[in-house]
């Protein structure tokens, strides 16, 4: 009886020492208006969730690298695998009563990552007043696939049809004790891409979130790593409205 008691306290203590862990690995995505497209980090190892504050939500993907099964509000996301590294960008469409929507998925090597959804029409997110024009409806396909293949290929350095490709070093600081780079540059027709690579110089642990490099203009961020050690690099990925040219 000693021993089974024994046993069954370790494993309580196992189970208190996961969950922060498990905490760990959520985050929240907010859609501000129909069309728009976020990017997110999901773990190429274990399952996936993704949570609406709605039911009767549809699911679309072209990808083969993707199991999708919709339980309710919940939906489960596992990376099945099948492409070149750098390559492993798979686009979700999401079709609510309320509008649609999209997230860019990059599988990482990180834990179940667990996405809460909040939607204007759920009442969870206010509506955004003043300045739009940083908004972009990317319901229509083309944004989206543009998006997405530009990510990949800022993912694998790699040069993109359509898109002028530069290689930069332009030093500057987006946050207290983050040193930001632009490494590299990609200018296309519909949208813009920028690879920065960050180092914390604050001399303590930063967390990161991806709504700290939202601005005017971004469509997309990606973030390699979600903390950064004092002294420790990271890469940060942009994607905005295409610049005016001329």
């Amino acid at each position: 009886m000693k021993n089974f008691l024994k046993r069954v306290l370790s494993f309580s203590f196992v189970v208190v020492s996961i969950l922060p862990q498990l905490a760990y690995g959520s985050k929240t995505v907010s859609f501000y208006s129909e069309g728009e497209t976020a990017m997110v980090n999901i773990s190429k190892k274990d399952l996936n969730l993704i949570k609406f504050p709605i039911e009767d939500v549809k699911v679309f993907t072209k990808s083969r690298t993707l199991d999708v099964k919709v339980s309710g509000k919940n939906i489960m996301v596992s990376y099945m695998g099948g492409e070149e590294e750098g390559s492993q960008v798979a686009a979700l469409l999401f079709v609510t009563p309320g509008g649609s929507y999209s997230m860019i998925l990059k599988p990482s090597d990180i834990p179940s990552e667990t996405v809460v959804v909040q939607i204007p029409k759920s009442g969870l997110v206010p509506e955004e007043e003043g300045d739009e024009s940083g908004a972009l409806c990317l319901t229509n396909s083309g944004y989206i696939q543009s998006i997405k293949e530009l990510l990949r290929a800022m993912f694998a350095n790699e040069t993109l049809s359509g898109f002028s490709a530069q290689k930069v070093s332009k030093e500057g600081a987006v946050l207290p004790g983050l040193k930001r780079t632009l490494v590299l540059a990609y200018r296309g027709l519909l949208v813009d891409g920028e690879k920065y690579r960050i180092v914390n110089v604050s001399g303590k642990k930063i967390e990161l979130l991806e709504s700290d490099f939202h601005k005017t203009g971004v469509l997309a961020v990606s973030l390699e790593k979600h903390v950064l050690e004092p002294l420790e690099e990271g890469e940060l990925y942009l994607v905005k409205k295409a610049s005016k040219k001329g």
